[in-house]
């Protein structure tokens, strides 16, 4: 299935408003702290939510802290959980997420990932026993803004089906690739291995907006464009067998082999009777100085990215786009203007904070 996701264009009629930065910030530490978090973990998952709303990313931002609370609240998270070392070599570390928040696992991951690549030219970081740790092109950024090339991949509860099938059995597990320049942005590619993010499929639901063709079925197995049905059934690989494969591999890397779940088993998360081994995560790092020259690799992707960027264009295309430049552009814009958030997100965001008696910005 190669479909596209929900179009820009039915996106863009779906009733806005600005929130200025600090004010969503504030918001979102308040409703963790009021979940139970200790005022550092909440602000470090404020932190990485954040960012996803500046950037563009608004499924991995408010919206999707509506699902963290839930899941705290209903004892699939400790709240106060703190990720640990449990072991370590001068080029690796496995990381103990304690079934707390991920976002503190996924930072320790990418720090732990940066100073041990510095001493031994490459690091591997596994995580096991952790929740979602979100954005992982945060992460990725953090690795190659230390200048280092960085791999991270995560495995999530299934709600893709495989090629061939029509039951979610694999994660969208996403995959961020991320290549420092010689300027302040790296080359980021951050991606689901699925035909569309399960969470655009919740956000299309939200406005009864329906998916293309091909993206997913419903809970029969069925095909079908309404994303509520799609959201209640499961999404399809991205690019037919080539995902299925990818996503496949992806999370067997950060499952079995960093000791945490994957299929099924994660299906424990929603709290179904089976085991449950908690999220994994994989962070590779890798010192360009082991190959050679790391100002020469830099002006060398430079290089590359200008004769992109200058290449013959597709009629109708005013610029081809680097992986990665929408959303430093988006950022942008959302520090000058205020971030963009949908209505209905911030109407959500509201019946949780009075559950939790967190008075919403006015």
């Amino acid at each position: 299935m190669t479909a596209p996701g929900t179009t820009s264009a039915a996106r863009a009629d779906w009733p806005t408003r600005l929130v200025a930065p600090e004010v969503l910030r504030d918001l979102m530490e308040r409703l963790l702290r009021a979940a139970g978090c200790p005022p550092d973990i909440a602000a470090t998952a404020a932190d990485v939510h954040l960012e996803a709303d500046l950037c563009g990313h608004d499924i991995q931002g408010l919206d999707h802290m509506e699902s963290l609370i839930a899941d705290i609240r209903a004892g699939h998270i400790d709240p106060a959980g703190r990720p640990e070392i449990v072991a370590e070599g001068d080029a690796w570390a496995h990381i103990g997420g304690n079934n707390g928040l991920g976002h503190p696992a996924g930072i320790l991951a990418a720090e732990t990932a940066i100073a041990k690549a510095k001493g031994a030219g490459c690091a591997v970081v596994g995580i096991k026993d952790s929740a979602d740790i979100f954005l992982l092109g945060h992460y990725g950024a953090m690795i190659a803004r230390a200048g280092q090339v960085a791999m991270i991949c995560t495995v999530v509860p299934p709600t893709v089906h495989p090629y061939g099938g029509t039951e979610a059995i694999l994660g969208t597990n996403p995959l961020v690739l991320a290549v420092p320049t010689a300027g302040p942005n790296p080359v980021l590619l951050d991606m689901a291995t699925s035909a569309v993010a399960m969470s655009r499929a919740r956000q299309a639901a939200y406005h009864g907006t329906p998916l293309p063709e091909g993206v997913g079925v419903g809970p029969d197995g069925a095909p079908t464009t309404d994303a509520a049905a799609i959201h209640d059934g499961a999404v399809g690989p991205l690019a037919d067998h080539r995902g299925f494969g990818l996503a496949l591999c992806l999370g067997l890397m950060a499952g079995p082999l960093v000791g945490a779940a994957t299929g099924k088993a994660l299906d424990a998360w929603h709290g179904r009777a089976v085991p449950f081994l908690g999220f994994g995560h994989f962070f590779l790092a890798v010192d360009p100085a082991i190959f050679g020259s790391p100002d020469v690799f830099r002006a060398a992707v430079d290089v590359h990215l200008a004769e992109i960027r200058a290449s013959r264009k597709a009629s109708g295309v005013d610029a081809i786009r680097i992986p990665g430049e929408r959303t430093y552009l988006t950022r942008e814009r959302s520090l000058r203007e205020g971030i963009r958030m949908f209505e209905e997100v911030w109407s959500r965001a509201a019946v949780m904070a009075a559950e939790l008696g967190v008075e919403m910005p006015a």
